[in-house]
């Protein structure tokens, strides 16, 4: 099983490091933690943000509704 540092799977998965952070301090996806504390992720959490059915949801503001755009949401895995 790989480990993956907070940066690596935010990279991985194409999301910024500040997101994976909040995610976690929100508890909607979190990460493992070593002994010194510091999140690290694996390839189980991989498989959990890639076989998402809610990953991508339509984002209705005022400012984008004729193009459209996509708001990344979390499976939840705490």
């Amino acid at each position: 099983m790989d480990k993956y540092n907070i940066y690596e799977f935010a990279r991985l998965i194409g999301v910024s490091d500040r997101t994976l952070r909040r995610w976690d301090n929100e508890g909607t996806f979190c990460a493992y933690r070593t002994p010194a504390g510091r999140p690290y992720y694996t390839d189980t959490h991989y498989l959990q943000y890639t076989h998402s059915d809610s990953r991508l949801i339509k984002n209705k503001s005022k400012n984008n509704q004729a193009q459209g755009s996509y708001k990344q949401i979390p499976p939840t895995a705490c």
